[in-house]
């Protein structure tokens, strides 16, 4: 390599000196051009490892976790298709404009859906014969004291789940950090409950498929999770172990403590099913209403819930959509991907090692390429090299994780700063290489300056 431009050309021609004498192998100057591809290589590497940080650096920012979302809506919105409307596992009733009652219970008054409405809702979704039944409402203890009737109302909803073999889960919020034995007033109870809390930073991406308050603690199982396990004709288990190894690439496989001594896991819920959903929301409450709507209802999971926008009382931010979604929907959602769609993401780590895959296999390829040309004693420009690979590395980049999610359902949300980095490498290693030279020439002149008074001290002596 030339000491002029270095990092352009692979090879130097010298001419013969006479009477000189050429190294043992007689390759001496391919010998200097492949140190030079290898100390090009290793710069390179350096360069790579200061962008990835770089990226890692701002998806933990402001303006990434934002990027990160966009992204994650537009992504969410490929996997919509018109068959998600003809084939929706769940259909949801909306008991929106369900009069509430006056309950007094723990000292104070309460407006509560009354029970006797949800019961001959129940009983017509059971003989319509639904999949499973379950009910965005927080029925856990207020106070340690239950609303007066609702112990009738969980012996009835228990007995019609086993006369029936139809599962129903009961929402479970207030009692989720308690023993079994209090998440409904009684351990006879914990079957049917279902924990419907969601956690809303930065918009809802997951959703919970268990909590439990510690390691030896019986776990909850989330309303979706509960209603899709009990839906679904194959035993699974709640709380997966013994995963298989390639699962630590995604992150379905990690438990994590969202509070202090409050564990869950968690999944990616696929929420392109809000669209269908809105097409099996149906307004009625009514057992000759639920009736008349059987052919939309049988064979599917019914939630019941505030689903209308605006009234319900509980609101969720949602990447991809303006306006916050009823959490009864977000539910819906969960229990939809459980079923047909389920959905991953890469784990942290496996996504460092993509983007060290992607970077080392352009400067790599630009490596052996120059070597290869080096061997013919043929020139290279690794300038052109290096781009010609980094537009195929981009490209490739930008179709996978625009098309990664319909081939795979596999969520890689971070691939437009991954291509932001790619294109940003070869400036990057060029500002590098011209600190590296001018640190160099800077280090000489240092060197220099120091050995000119021993010179001049060794001439006078």
């Amino acid at each position: 390599m030339t000491s002029e431009d270095p990092g352009v050309e692979t090879t130097r021609t010298t001419e013969p000196v006479p009477g000189a004498q050429s190294s043992a192998s007689g390759n001496g100057p391919r010998t200097r051009g492949r140190s030079g591809i290898g100390l090009k290589f290793l710069q390179s590497l350096v360069v790579v490892a200061f962008l990835i940080g770089g990226k890692i650096w701002i998806e933990h920012m402001k303006v990434g976790i934002e990027l990160e979302r966009v992204v994650y809506g537009f992504l969410q919105r490929r996997l919509e298709g018109p068959d998600q409307i003809a084939y929706c596992p769940v259909a949801v009733l909306d008991i929106a404009e369900v009069v509430k009652e006056r309950v007094e219970s723990n000292g104070q008054t309460n407006l509560v859906t009354p029970r006797s409405t949800l019961r001959e809702m129940i009983t017509a979704l059971a003989d319509v014969r639904v999949a499973a039944i379950g009910i965005d409402i927080d029925f856990s203890p207020e106070g340690g004291e239950l609303i007066p009737g609702d112990t009738n109302f969980f012996q009835f909803c228990d007995a019609l789940q086993r006369e029936k073999q139809m599962p129903i889960r009961l929402g479970v919020y207030r009692t989720y950090k308690k023993r079994e034995d209090e998440w409904l007033g009684d351990a006879h109870f914990a079957d049917l409950g279902g924990f419907i809390g969601v956690q809303d930073v930065h918009g809802v991406r997951h959703l919970p498929r268990w909590v439990r308050c510690s390691e030896q603690g019986r776990p909850l199982a989330s309303l979706s999770a509960g209603l899709a396990l009990g839906a679904t004709t194959e035993e699974q288990p709640l709380v997966q172990t013994n995963l298989p190894f390639w699962m630590v690439a995604v992150n379905e496989s990690r438990v994590e403590n969202i509070r202090r001594e409050i564990q869950a896991s968690q999944f990616l819920v696929n929420l392109s099913w809000l669209n269908a959903l809105e097409m099996h929301r149906f307004a009625t409450h009514e057992a000759c209403g639920i009736k008349a709507l059987k052919h939309h209802l049988v064979g599917r999971v019914v939630l019941i819930g505030n689903a209308t926008y605006g009234s319900a009382p509980d609101v969720f931010a949602v990447p991809g959509f303006e306006r916050p979604v009823p959490g009864v929907l977000l539910h819906g959602c969960g229990v939809a991907t459980l079923l047909a769609k389920p959905l991953f993401e890469l784990s942290f780590p496996a996504r460092v090692i993509a983007d060290i895959v992607l970077a080392t296999s352009v400067v790599g390829a630009v490596s052996l390429l120059c070597y290869a040309y080096d061997r013919k004693d043929r020139k290279v420009k690794m300038e052109s090299a290096h781009s010609f690979f980094t537009a195929v590395a981009i490209i490739f980049t930008i179709v996978g994780g625009y098309n990664l999610i319909q081939w795979s359902h596999l969520l890689w949300t971070d691939f437009v700063l991954v291509a932001l980095a790619l294109w940003l490498h070869s400036p990057a290693e060029r500002s590098f290489g011209r600190i590296l030279r001018g640190a160099k020439s800077a280090l000489l002149r240092i060197l220099f300056e120091f050995s000119q008074p021993s010179a001049k001290q060794t001439k006078s002596s």
